[in-house]
C-alpha cells in the first residue's frame, strides 16, 4: 500500500500523505525528486494527517535550502502538525497550516493561480482516492 503520493503541478509540489508515516523507500524518493527539482518548484501543498518525524522534519528543511522553496501551505486537521508547522515558520517563515476547510486561504497564501487550482485539486483528489483517504476525498470533491 502506498504511503505518500506527489507530483509537481507547474511551479507547485503536490504531496499527498496516507495516514501513517511514509514507507521509507517512497519517502527517500521522493526526498531526491525534490532535492533534484531545484528553483522549479518555488511552493509546496501538502495534504497530511500523520506528523513526520524528527528526521524527517530535518531533511525537509534541508530540501528548502537547497531548492528555495519559497512557501509551503500544509492542509491538516491534526493540531500536532500545526504546531510542528509553525515551529518550521519560525526559522524561515515560509510555511503555514490550514485546516481542511480553508484550501482557498491555503491557495491565496501560495499565490497560485485559478488554472493551477483547479489542477491541484483534481490530482489531490485522485491521490487522495489512491490512497483510501475518505474523508480527504470529501472534502477537495466539496472544493471543486
Amino acid at each position: 500500500m502506498r504511503t505518500l503520493k506527489w507530483q509537481r503541478v507547474g511551479t507547485t509540489v503536490l504531496v499527498v500523505h496516507a495516514r501513517l508515516l511514509p514507507d521509507p523507500v517512497e519517502w527517500n524518493a521522493f526526498i531526491r525528486d525534490c532535492s533534484e527539482m531545484g528553483g522549479i518548484a518555488a511552493r509546496g501543498l501538502v495534504f497530511a494527517e500523520v506528523t513526520l518525524n524528527a528526521e524527517q522534519r530535518r531533511q525537509i528543511q534541508a530540501v528548502h535550502r537547497v531548492t528555495g522553496t519559497r512557501a509551503v501551505a500544509v492542509i491538516t486537521s491534526s493540531l500536532l502538525t500545526r504546531v510542528l508547522v509553525t515551529t518550521m515558520n519560525w526559522m524561515r517563515n515560509n510555511h503555514r497550516a490550514f485546516a481542511p476547510n480553508d484550501i482557498v486561504a491555503a491557495f491565496d497564501f501560495l499565490r497560485v493561480n485559478e488554472p493551477e487550482r483547479h489542477e491541484l485539486l483534481a490530482l489531490a483528489l485522485q491521490f487522495a482516492r489512491e490512497l483510501n483517504l475518505s474523508q480527504l476525498a470529501h472534502t477537495l470533491t466539496v472544493q471543486q
